[in-house]
């Protein structure tokens, strides 16, 4: 295990730590898609969990409370930039981690 393993970002679960290591993403990918060809619900929730508090933060408000782009900044206290920036990387990393080519 080298230093990148085992350094645990602030807000990110310790079980997620190890998720940074390379083809760590096809372990919550594997076996997840049902034959429609979407992720089960289990496999975005613990992919949900390895994303950082910021992060997580952002995309919950925008993608499951519906906030706009401003409501989500005024309830943060950040500028539109942030969120709009915590919201792009929240969804790449749901993607890199589910394996899902498809938009969140």
């Amino acid at each position: 295990m080298n230093k990148e393993d085992r350094i645990q970002r602030p807000g990110t679960p310790r079980s997620c730590a190890a998720m940074r290591a390379p083809g760590a993403a096809a372990v919550v990918a594997e076996g997840k898609a049902t034959r429609r060809g979407r992720i089960e619900p289990a496999a975005v929730e613990k992919a949900l969990r390895c994303l950082s508090t910021d992060q997580r933060e952002v995309l919950l408000l925008v993608a499951v409370e519906q906030m706009s782009y401003e409501e989500a900044a005024a309830a943060l206290s950040v500028p539109i930039c942030t969120v709009i920036s915590r919201l792009s990387r929240a969804r790449n990393r749901l993607r890199q981690l589910t394996h899902d080519s498809r938009r969140v």
